[in-house]
């Protein structure tokens, strides 16, 4: 048993991972910072390598056909003119090299600084027209029966719980079949959801089902639905700031950062149902560049299946510049670098929102042992969510599985650090805030 002097109010534990989050938040804006720096470089390089080899190859094309015009008689008096030619192209390499990183450091720090708040800008504006519906929809997620005596119950817990946190009522929808999880999702309180499994009604009881609600409900509340959409947005930040290398000389990128950066001005033209699909269609298509980017040299000029990387121009140029197919491997090696260097506060931001939720939940409800008595049986029983791969970490526990407690959506974000804390920490937490584990 726990003595009364090593328990701790919920007031306490919210307090401590409130203040985490704000430093843990910093750090995120460091790393995007850091990102931006690095993708300038990358890119002011790239730009340099490409011109360089438009204006070098050309020139010494000329020099070489002048050569041979000289060796004839008939053609021996378009030398000179050829060669005029030539070396005014070859002159045009003076402008590229004005234009090096090195030379203009307060342009790079601008730059720095305003081309991932650009990228950030144009990402969040995808993400809020993007919407829940796409996500509700993979998942299969239905309304309420009005008929169902336990969904109704449902619907009124849920209504106690957010006039106990002072927020709007969620949404509720369910998940038929043997899932035993519940998550929250949306951008902002005012049109935010909550999807349970059915599962849940048939075999846990109230207070169970209210301490899940008071988890739900007092994530919502606490902000989570937000922290999470700058999770989301801070990697494809990360994702776009590589495509933004990568565009001077390869025609997919381009296309896509084009896109992306172009929503937020094409945004205002267009109706609503017209935006959340255009969004949905540029989140698809940033996800697919994952898949399509080269990772060996035999797919570097890989045209199969009517797809082409480069473009016509792009694959003259990745074979008689050799440092640009070197800087296609560098950036997937700097992407994942950031990933791997991301992976620490992202995961600790978000295991601080999930004991963040747990105090909240206990502090709706007054009651610890029913969310105690919840998490154990819902570890215990937690299978993958078809379609919630999007979501998956806003579920109270890992959707993965019961034998992958630190599960996170790893394998569709690159982030090695687990989303959530060990169901064992969550429990002595909850224990010390006063939950009687079951004998």
């Amino acid at each position: 048993m726990i003595a009364p002097a090593d328990r701790k109010s919920f007031f306490d534990f919210e307090a401590r991972n409130r203040a985490a989050t704000w430093r843990l938040t910093a750090m995120c804006a460091l790393i995007v910072f850091v990102a931006g720096a690095v993708t300038t470089v990358g890119f002011i390089i790239n730009l340099v390598l490409v011109l360089f080899a438009l204006i070098f190859l050309p020139s010494v094309l000329l020099l070489g056909i002048g050569f041979l015009a000289g060796l004839l008689p008939v053609t021996h008096a378009l030398r000179d003119p050829i060669f005029a030619v030539a070396l005014f192209v070859m002159n045009g390499l003076k402008l590229v090299t004005r234009i090096w990183p090195s030379d203009h450091p307060v342009f790079l720090l601008l730059a720095a600084i305003v081309l991932p708040l650009l990228c950030w800008v144009c990402v969040r504006s995808v993400w809020i027209a993007a919407g829940v519906g796409r996500i509700l929809l993979s998942m299969n997620a239905r309304e309420p029966s009005p008929g169902d005596l336990e969904e109704s119950q449902l619907v009124n817990v849920a209504e106690e719980m957010a006039i106990a946190a002072g927020i709007p009522v969620p949404k509720l929808r369910l998940l038929d079949g043997g899932i035993a999880n519940a998550a929250t999702v949306g951008i902002r309180p005012e049109d935010s959801y909550v999807v349970l499994g059915r599962r849940l009604l048939d075999e846990f009881d109230r207070d169970e089902t209210q301490g899940i609600l008071g988890h739900l409900v007092g994530s919502i509340g606490n902000g989570d639905l937000r922290a999470a959409a700058q999770i989301h947005a801070m990697l494809y930040v990360l994702e776009l700031l590589t495509i933004i290398t990568l565009a001077p000389f390869a025609t997919f990128p381009r296309r896509i950062a084009l896109q992306w950066l172009a929503f937020p001005l094409s945004a205002s033209f267009r109706s609503s149902q017209a935006r959340t699909d255009q969004a949905g269609k540029l989140i698809e298509l940033l996800e697919s560049h994952r898949e399509r980017m080269p990772d060996n040299e035999s797919r570097m000029t890989d045209i199969s299946n009517g797809f082409d990387y480069f473009g016509r121009i792009g694959r003259v140029l990745v074979r008689i510049a050799p440092p640009l197919m070197a800087l296609i491997f560098f950036a997937k090696a700097a992407t994942g670098f950031m990933l791997i260097f991301a992976s620490a506060p992202v995961g600790l931001l978000w295991r601080s929102r999930k004991y963040l939720a747990d105090a909240t939940g206990v502090q709706l409800t007054r009651n610890p042992t029913s969310l105690y008595r919840a998490i154990v049986q819902m570890s215990k029983n937690s299978v993958l969510v078809p379609g919630a791969g999007a979501v998956s970490h806003l579920f109270i526990v890992s959707p993965e599985g019961a034998g992958q407690k630190d599960a996170s959506f790893s394998d569709r974000e690159g982030l090695l650090m687990g989303m959530y804390p060990s169901i064992e920490h969550r429990l002595a937490r909850l224990t010390r805030m006063g939950a009687t584990p079951p004998s």
